[in-house]
């Protein structure tokens, strides 16, 4: 289903990049500025976590949406939005894509995710591509 949405997108020249360590601190700020995560997020890293930003750029190479991708072992947790002006367009489900083809490959057994109770689009979309709600702490709905 999601394939000729990615096509047309693609065409109008959005694309896939894993982000350099250089655009690392940008993303943060970005997710950060859109109450998208808190920095305690940031912060839940252990030693052996493996940080990783993926995103689609718009033609122009403008950051338009972004997955944190936090990677222990075999469990990914992360974070995944769209700025504001790129919303609705298709983005989220084709970085979800990516980021699915991409924990596949590496053999991610489990992802984990969380998403603010307010949301509910956001929750609505991931139960509909197979989260589960696992818990619900204060304003965060955990994902799995």
């Amino acid at each position: 289903k999601i394939e000729p949405i990615i096509r047309r997108l693609e065409k109008e020249g959005f694309y896939y990049a894993e982000l350099p360590e250089t655009q690392y601190k940008t993303a943060e700020e970005m997710l950060i500025s859109e109450k998208h995560i808190e920095d305690y997020h940031l912060e839940a890293a252990t030693q052996n976590t493996i940080k990783k930003y993926y995103a689609i750029m718009s033609a122009k190479d403008e950051l338009c949406a972004v997955y944190l991708g936090l990677i222990d072992g075999d469990v990914a947790t992360g974070a995944i939005m769209a700025k504001e002006e790129y919303r609705m367009l298709g983005l989220v489900p084709m970085l979800s894509y990516y980021r699915y083809e991409w924990l596949k490959n590496n053999k991610i057994k489990r992802n984990e995710g969380w998403i603010y109770c307010d949301n509910k689009e956001s929750l609505k979309y991931h139960q509909r591509i197979g989260f589960e709600v696992k818990d619900k702490y204060l304003e965060d709905w955990v994902l799995e």
